[in-house]
């Protein structure tokens, strides 16, 4: 199995799990979950996705407990996430430049074809590479 299955596999499990979460933990989850994964992008998305996993799992303890979310986490799932990022180990130099590279290409692509088919049916360069870049 390799490990972009496995966190396939986890983010199933998170699924799974998070139809048993009431609806006052479903919604401090589900932005603890949302932050999460937007900051997330630099991170090792396994480790992001255990982690998640784990904290659904911590949710899911406590509200069987008769607790919920904002009183085991905090009232801020926000405050949550930034203490649950900053423990992550980041992504190499490598991968980022490679998800940069990635969505470059993707904007750049998209110029490249609404410039072809527009009226003049040319190419400019300049809408081209700072559409790319920004």
């Amino acid at each position: 199995m390799t490990k972009s299955d496995e966190v396939q596999e986890l983010i199933s499990s998170n699924n799974d799990l998070r139809k048993k979460l009431n609806p006052a933990n479903e919604k401090y989850y589900s932005k603890l979950l949302i932050y999460v994964r937007t900051a997330g992008l630099f991170y090792d998305d396994y480790e992001v996705e255990s982690k998640l996993l784990e904290i659904l799992q911590d949710i899911l303890d406590a509200q069987n407990d008769g607790s919920n979310a904002e009183d085991y986490f905090g009232q801020a799932p926000t405050d949550t996430a930034n203490q649950l990022t900053a423990s992550f180990t980041k992504t190499s130099l490598h991968d980022r430049l490679k998800f940069f590279g990635g969505l470059f290409g993707i904007t750049a692509i998209w110029t490249l074809v609404i410039q072809l088919n527009g009226q003049e049916k040319q190419l400019n360069l300049v809408p081209f590479i700072l559409n790319g870049v920004s």
